[in-house]
């Protein structure tokens, strides 16, 4: 291998490295915002779910087809230092090194042993000396990397990119409407598109019934306490009310789309109710 296949390798593996960050943090981004009501508590969500992804990436990239996302893109792949083909074990166990290493470094603030901290300085200094190694030789980019014996190398020899102008337009108008989807996605309500297009076919209800409703719109159940809003449509339970006001600020009717900014109880209707429900 010439110096100029070195010099260009050096250079793919960190543009590698950068790819494959950025995968894992577009898909923990877009996650995240898919869960945009902090009822179970998004700090929870955020520790289970980061990892879970980045697992789901390396099990469907480096374990099964043993290159990740950004030497697939580069055309690299991982081979033995005497040339041969990476083996499925080998693999493995960088993808679970991979894994573990992330897991610590995301959670090493957590520790304060004082033995764990020795360990972690130890690690920084090791990372250090083989940075440095990799600067000079331009292999193995990684400690794990040179345990094991894998370094990188180009997929195919003198290959060429054939990368037009409609294919990258194609590739980035994907990339944008795949992002605005998900982005649109996390602010569905479900309930309400389903109430409007009911609205839509059927005839909507005379606010006048809403007096003779018996079920909370959002749980469903026999109101102890009812509540009804101001564009008296529906009727709801007074918690079903404050829960919606103190998770999302506002509350919207879901036949009106009227901004629900107080309740009103009914406290006539709710014995009525209360004798029905022991009966």
């Amino acid at each position: 291998m010439n110096s100029e296949d070195d010099i260009a390798l050096r250079v793919v593996q960190l543009d590698v490295k950068e790819l494959d960050d950025s995968v894992e943090e577009i898909l923990s981004t877009q996650v995240n915002k898919c869960f945009k009501y902090d009822f179970f508590g998004r700090n929870i969500l955020e520790i289970v779910l980061n990892p879970l992804i980045q697992g789901l990436n390396l099990y469907y990239t480096l374990w099964t087809a043993k290159v990740s996302v950004g030497q697939a893109i580069l055309g690299v792949k991982y081979v033995e230092t005497s040339g041969l083909e990476a083996s499925a074990r080998k693999i493995r166990i960088l993808t679970v090194l991979r894994f573990v290493q992330t897991l610590l470094a995301k959670h090493s603030s957590k520790f304060n042993n004082s033995k764990f901290q020795k360990l972690e300085k130890l690690s920084q200094f090791l990372f250090l000396c083989n940075w440095l190694m990799f600067i000079y030789r331009g292999i193995f980019p990684t400690i794990a990397l040179r345990i094991l014996g894998l370094k990188t190398v180009y997929a195919e020899k003198n290959t060429q990119r054939e990368i037009t102008f409609q294919t990258l337009g194609r590739e980035i108008l994907m990339y944008a409407a795949a992002n605005s989807l998900v982005h649109f996605i996390s602010f569905l309500n479900v309930r309400k598109v389903v109430n409007r297009i009911k609205g839509a076919i059927f005839q909507p209800p005379d606010q006048t019934d809403s007096c003779n409703a018996k079920e909370c719109a959002i749980c469903k159940k026999l109101p102890i306490y009812p509540c009804i809003s101001i564009c008296k449509c529906l009727i709801f339970c007074h918690y079903c009310v404050q829960v919606k006001l103190l998770s999302e600020g506002t509350f919207k009717c879901f036949n009106c789309s009227e901004i629900v900014l107080e309740a009103e109880s009914l406290p006539m209707q709710s014995n009525e109710i209360v004798a029905e429900k022991t009966d």
